[in-house]
């Protein structure tokens, strides 16, 4: 069972910016977000829509044919944690960011390994609300501005377990 705390991660087959995303993070999602909210009619999901966080319902992933998640549940997350996380709730973040973590991700992908303070800033766009939590959790944490949602993926793989899967179709 989905408890508040636990993390998604993402991936529309049928949106070309969401495929792009995944692309240039090489990832096999293109956002993630952390529960906020399970109740007896739907769970709400704290997540990055476009250039803004929101809350997202859960139900729209789980009935989307074009859409694939994984739900992994790290250890440890608090009701401190998850304030930090809700901080960022309608947060925008805007085109700056994108470009810079498009840019960012490219570098990474043909081999930088270091980055201009200038790209750092787009690292939290697709994972800004589950890192803010695992932030206060967990001390070695990597700065957002180091990772990409499949970083923080295998990272919550190693730290936590899965719960819940569903892939396309």
């Amino acid at each position: 069972m989905i408890q508040r705390g636990d993390i998604i991660f993402v991936m529309h087959h049928d949106n070309k910016l969401s495929k792009l995303f995944a692309w240039f993070m090489m990832s096999d999602w293109s956002h993630c977000g952390i529960f906020a909210d399970v109740g007896s009619f739907d769970e709400y999901i704290h997540e990055t829509s476009d250039t803004q966080t929101k809350v997202g319902l859960f139900s729209l992933y789980e009935n989307d044919p074009n859409c694939s998640f994984v739900v992994v549940r790290v250890p440890g997350i608090t009701p401190a944690a998850m304030d930090k996380a809700a901080q960022y709730h309608n947060k925008l973040y805007g085109y700056v960011r994108l470009l810079g973590a498009a840019v960012r991700c490219l570098a990474k992908r043909i081999g930088f390994k270091s980055f201009p303070m200038i790209w750092k800033v787009g690292g939290p766009l697709c994972m800004m609300l589950p890192h803010a939590a695992l932030k206060v959790v967990y001390d070695g944490m990597p700065s957002v501005g180091d990772i990409d949602t499949q970083d923080l993926y295998l990272w919550c793989l190693e730290h936590g377990e899965v719960i819940l899967s569903k892939e396309r179709g």
